[in-house]
């Protein structure tokens, strides 16, 4: 018996995906920098670090409100945002401590998703990155 399989349709990820991806790192990146400012007394840049997490709101909205949830990402369209979201961790990451800070290995999710989405040559760029 032979097994067929359809065609993926075009794109390779829903951008309702990562719009959701994206809000819960928000929500996780605003808890955690409230928690280590407040909380803890650690003297963190809140300023610049909330302009950081707020810049991938911002782009969530747009996001959001320019192209319709079931919109298809491309893999150009997919490596282009994990690569501002690799960015937006990378800078929240250098402002409040860099390697030092314990979500450092945070940074490989965005590279983790490329890995189950994109070709082999997107992942290891966003990886060497």
């Amino acid at each position: 018996m032979t097994e067929t399989f359809a065609a993926p349709p075009h794109g390779v990820l829903h951008l309702r995906t990562l719009i959701l991806i994206r809000w819960a790192a928000i929500t996780g990146q605003m808890v955690t920098l409230f928690m280590a400012y407040g909380a803890f007394g650690i003297g963190l840049p809140l300023g610049l670090c909330l302009l950081v997490v707020g810049m991938s709101a911002i782009v969530n909205l747009l996001l959001q409100f320019l192209y319709p949830e079931s919109t298809r990402l491309s893999e150009h369209q997919v490596f282009l945002i994990l690569a501002f979201d690799l960015a937006q961790l990378s800078g929240l990451l250098w402002l409040t401590g860099g390697l030092t800070n314990p979500f450092v290995l945070l940074i490989v999710a965005p590279v983790t998703i490329s890995a189950t989405a994109l070709p082999g040559r997107a992942t290891l760029t966003l990886g060497g990155v």
